[in-house]
């Protein structure tokens, strides 16, 4: 299929490999693993792993439609995997699927807390969207912002 997929989708990639891993994620981390992921993405690819836009909440970078299927949960682990209309398995996505497995392995020893803090860095682009009064985050600020960390040959 290829990207861009929903938040959804990708969700379920962290969850997969969370369960695997013996990890638990709540709705704010999978908000923030999704927003990362789509960013590295970005950075790597220069368009979209997902669909939807993000949009700048108090608590960092969110996709509306992760955080409806997933608000029932609270603050509590999710323990169940989200319905939706498309799917990443390494099967059929191996690319998309190992480079899930790749923000996985980066990020799955962070707290939700570290996650939290990770996203509200200076010149996030979350911060750059709040402090532009802005509800979406732009593709030009999460581009402008992680492919400064990709290596030039890569």
């Amino acid at each position: 299929m290829g990207a861009p997929y929903s938040s959804m989708a990708v969700a379920n990639v962290f969850l997969s490999l969370a369960w695997q891993n013996n990890k638990k994620f709540t709705n704010l981390d999978l908000q923030k693993l999704v927003f990362f992921a789509n960013g590295w993405f970005m950075g790597v690819k220069k368009t979209r792993l997902i669909k939807e836009d993000a949009e700048a909440w108090c608590y960092g970078p969110v996709f509306r439609s992760l955080y409806n299927a997933l608000k029932g949960y609270g603050k509590e682990p999710v323990t169940e995997f989200i319905e939706c209309e498309d799917r990443i398995t390494k099967e059929d996505d191996t690319w998309f699927f190992e480079f899930i497995t790749i923000i996985f392995n980066k990020y799955k020893d962070c707290t939700t807390s570290q996650l939290v803090a990770l996203s509200h860095q200076v010149g996030s682009p979350w911060q750059k969207a709040l402090a532009d009064g802005r509800n979406i985050i732009s593709d030009e600020d999460i581009l402008g912002y992680y492919e400064k960390f990709i290596p030039k040959d890569a």
